[in-house]
């Protein structure tokens, strides 16, 4: 029966060069036996197509943006998610006032350029974490109703990520499931981060090793690296 794997890149399928080559020889055999497999990444497109390039990674979506575009493997654009363009606008003034750096702003690509329409996801970059931390609740408090918003902790930046609330990396795997006929069942979802936990909490989720302490704290199937996971979903029935 076929099955999805979703996997998230930074921190999930890429640790290393060499790690990343002994999950790209598991993918294709995996795809070889006529399964499905995604990456979701809070990435845009013209960021994350230079790994993708780099390494030849085999893939049959990729869920960019944290949702907000969905690609299919003839890199043909099948959905998107913007934001509103009055909450871009009123995004962006708090971000430009809140922030060490101006915002930036995701559609094919990433604009450091203002622009208000087809505005996948708004970002920036804050060095202190409580800044950052502080940004992310008054973004919440203010356009919960309106966006999805993530911290990414790092040990020299932090990123402030917002995306419509209307989709994630959850919803894009339903959509793409719906498409391929997939059974809930037969989807997993692997992941490190902030953005990964809601993929993780409804499907068959694993996270790294190397998580996010609230991640590892909901997620009792800890995995070391990608490859041996596809190992153990290609024996599971």
């Amino acid at each position: 029966m076929k099955k999805i794997l979703a996997s998230d890149y930074d921190g999930t399928f890429y640790l290393n060069d060499s790690d990343i080559q002994n999950n790209i020889n598991e993918i294709r055999k995996f795809r070889k036996n006529g399964n499905i497999f995604l990456i979701a990444t809070g990435n845009n497109y013209e960021a994350f197509m230079k790994p993708i390039r780099k390494y030849n990674i085999e893939y049959d979506y990729l869920v960019l943006d944290d949702g907000g575009a969905i690609l299919n493997k003839d890199g043909k654009m099948i959905y998107t998610t913007f934001i509103e363009p009055k909450v871009v606008k009123e995004l962006y003034e708090m971000i430009k006032n809140e922030s060490d750096n101006i915002a930036e702003f995701s559609q094919w690509k990433m604009e450091k350029e203002y622009k208000e329409e087809n505005i996948t996801k708004i970002s920036t970059r804050i060095k202190d974490v409580n800044k950052a931390k502080k940004l992310t609740q008054d973004i919440k408090e203010k356009f919960g109703n309106y966006v999805n918003v993530y911290t990414m902790i790092f040990d020299e930046i932090n990123i402030v990520e917002a995306i419509s609330c209307k989709i994630d990396k959850m919803k894009a795997i339903e959509l793409i499931a719906e498409i391929e006929n997939v059974h809930k069942n037969n989807i997993y979802a692997v992941g490190d981060g902030y953005n990964d936990i809601m993929m993780i909490n409804l499907f068959n989720g694993y996270c790294m090793e190397n998580s996010v302490k609230e991640l590892l704290d909901i997620c009792p199937n800890k995995v070391k690296n990608i490859s041996s996971l596809i190992k153990h979903i290609e024996k599971s029935q």
